[in-house]
C-alpha cells in the first residue's frame, strides 16, 4: 500500500549499494547492520522475511528472538533455510547432486598443505538448534511463537547459480574459513570442474513463526 514501510537489513555495505541501486521508492530505506540493528530501528512492524540467511548468524537464536520482540500480535517471521539443515537430503542423492558434493569435498581436502590448518569437513550449522523441523518448532515456540508451519519446496537452478551462491564472502567463510586467497582458489578450482551449466534441483524450507 501507499503508506507502507519497509526496512532492509544486510551486514554488508556492497550489498545495501547493490539492492538501493536498484530499488528507487520513498517507501524502502536501507540499514547496515544485522538481527542485532533490528532491535535497534525496526518496529513494532506485520512482517519480518529473511531469504536464504538467517543460519549465517552467528547465534541463529538472536534473529529469532529479535524478530519476536519487534512483531505486532499476529506478526509473522518468514526464512527459507536449506533442507538438508532440517534432515531432509534426499535432493543430493542425484547423479548431478553427488558429483558437486564430491568435488566441493575434494578441491577442500586438495588445498590443504603441510603446515597448513586441516579444513574440516563442513557441519551443519548451530547443531544444537537446527537438525529437524520439529526441533525448530519447538525452539520458536519455547521464543514466543504460537504456531509454526514449515513447508519444504523446490529450487531449480544451475550448478554456476550454486557456486555463485556459495561464493558469498559469509558462505564461504562456513565453508572454507576467512583466508580469502583459499576461498577464491576454492571457487575458481570447482568452478573448473563442475560444469556451470549443469542443472542442479535443491530443497528448501519455508518456515512461517506467528506471533
Amino acid at each position: 500500500g501507499p503508506e507502507a514501510e519497509v526496512v532492509a537489513f544486510d551486514p554488508s555495505p556492497r550489498m545495501l549499494q547493490s539492492a538501493a541501486s536498484r530499488i528507487d521508492d520513498r517507501r524502502v530505506s536501507f540499514e547496515a547492520g544485522s538481527a542485532r540493528r533490528m532491535l535497534q530501528v525496526a518496529g513494532p512492524c506485520d512482517r519480518v522475511i529473511s531469504n536464504s540467511a538467517i543460519w549465517l548468524d552467528a547465534d541463529v537464536l538472536i534473529p529469532w528472538k529479535a524478530s519476536e520482540m519487534i512483531l505486532k500480535p499476529g506478526g509473522r517471521l518468514s526464512f527459507s533455510i536449506p533442507a538438508e539443515y532440517l534432515g531432509h537430503d534426499a535432493h543430493w542423492r542425484s547423479d548431478s547432486a553427488q558429483h558437486l558434493a564430491e568435488t566441493l569435498q575434494r578441491v577442500r581436502a586438495e588445498l590443504m598443505s603441510p603446515g597448513r590448518e586441516p579444513l574440516d569437513r563442513p557441519s551443519m550449522p548451530h547443531p544444537g538448534y537446527l537438525g529437524s523441523v520439529a526441533r525448530v518448532r519447538e525452539l520458536l515456540k519455547e521464543l514466543g511463537f504460537s504456531e509454526v508451519d514449515a513447508e519444504l519446496f523446490t529450487h531449480p537452478w544451475t550448478q554456476g547459480d550454486y557456486l555463485d551462491w556459495l561464493g558469498q564472502p559469509t558462505s564461504l567463510e562456513h565453508f572454507c574459513g576467512a583466508d580469502t586467497d583459499t576461498q577464491r582458489a576454492f571457487i575458481n578450482e570447482v568452478s573448473r570442474r563442475v560444469s556451470p551449466s549443469e542443472e542442479l534441483e535443491t530443497h528448501w524450507y519455508l518456515v512461517v513463526a506467528h506471533k
